[in-house]
């Protein structure tokens, strides 16, 4: 098949990735979370190699036959849960406690620029994006006195799918949709916290490259990939509400957050940010 100019850049650099950390190591905990980690992830890696073997039925491969079992067994261990801070350090990708201005320089070098910031009581929102409409928000929580830190970092976007394989080891959970003109579409996001050096989420760098490689951007968005809010589980002061109200104050308050968005973004994006 035929990959854009785009998409070639984007498998390069996966390859690339893979070669600088050829082998992500399991961990060495061998207590009873540590069993469960290297149970689960080898888990998924094994789905993982199915799944490049079997398909989904239909779409494309971008890459085919022993290279594809490889890159996807590679997908599974850089991008799980379970992934272990060591390759994650091998890459300069996003391991625990990283100050907010080392995952802002990390989202930079992989094509996600800042475009604004919030503040909201104590807490700051930082909002990055990049050329193919993926939305980031970095969250830094107040926890203690001085200045907020880190939290999370999560990615909202539409895509075309080219090798739905390769997206879902990358995205994980993006819904699919048809197209009357025959286009699979996927919307999402795609999360990382950190906070933890414990279920983190995985490779950034690798994830970014992998979505890129196996899709085609969508822009204006078609599908509201923001399905619930912004920012914490539960906004300050709400914690102990019923989920009725945080629900409600808080997609009120992610209304406001996106609101902030330079206006070049929002035309960029539409106006299908959020579910109603």
């Amino acid at each position: 098949m035929t990959l854009s100019p785009d998409q070639e850049r984007a498998l390069g650099r996966l390859r690339e990735l893979r070669r600088l950390a050829p082998d992500p190591a399991p961990t060495a905990d061998f207590s009873l979370w540590g069993e469960l980690a290297q149970e689960r992830r080898r888990a998924e890696i094994d789905q993982a190699e199915r799944l490049a073997r079997n398909g989904l039925g239909f779409g494309d491969q971008i890459v085919s036959g022993e290279e594809r079992v490889q890159l996807a067994s590679w997908l599974a261990a850089m991008t799980g849960w379970w992934t272990t801070q060591e390759p994650l350090a091998t890459l300069d990708d996003l391991v625990a406690e990283l100050p907010a201005d080392e995952v802002v320089r990390i989202c930079g070098e992989e094509g996600l620029a800042l475009i604004g910031e919030r503040e909201h009581h104590g807490d700051r929102q930082l909002f990055l994006v990049d050329e193919g409409g993926l939305l980031a928000e970095l969250f830094l929580e107040r926890s203690l006195p001085g200045n907020p830190e880190p939290w999370s970092l999560t990615i909202y976007g539409n895509v075309e799918i080219v090798d739905p394989v390769l997206l879902v080891l990358a995205a994980r959970t993006w819904s699919c949709t048809t197209e009357s003109d025959g286009r699979r579409l996927a919307a999402g996001s795609r999360g990382w916290h950190l906070r933890n050096s414990i279920a983190t989420g995985g490779s950034l760098r690798a994830a970014l490259a992998a979505m890129r490689a196996s899709t085609r951007p969508v822009l204006p968005w078609k599908i509201p990939p923001i399905t619930g809010w912004l920012g914490p589980d539960s906004p300050r002061g709400l914690e102990k509400q019923p989920h009725e109200q945080i629900a409600l104050a808080a997609r009120a308050d992610t209304r406001a957050a996106l609101d902030t968005l330079p206006e070049y973004v929002r035309a960029k994006l539409g106006p299908c940010l959020m579910t109603a």
